[in-house]
């Protein structure tokens, strides 16, 4: 597997967990669980920042704050640049 699809899987991974994490505590509000969500969130935080610096753009909005719209200038996700 490329080091791009390590990187996204592990994005996904950690966005997964937030989500189900975030539903746990919407029933069961517990310190160690939003602990638990603090950390993973800095996890994902640093790999999206990391493939942004290496690939470009996960989402058209994480550009907004660069100095021009870099949405279009990478592969989309069904070319097969985006794949390799």
């Amino acid at each position: 597997m490329s080091e791009r699809k390590s990187l996204l899987k592990t994005i996904q991974e950690l966005g997964f967990t937030l989500i189900d994490n975030g539903l746990y505590l919407d029933a069961y509000e517990s310190d160690e669980a939003f602990e638990y969500s603090r950390k993973i969130y800095c996890m994902y935080k640093k790999a999206v920042e990391e493939y942004t610096e290496k690939y470009g753009p996960l989402t058209a909005n994480s550009t907004l704050d660069k100095d021009s719209w870099e949405w279009t200038k990478t592969p989309w996700p069904w070319e097969l640049e985006a794949n390799i």
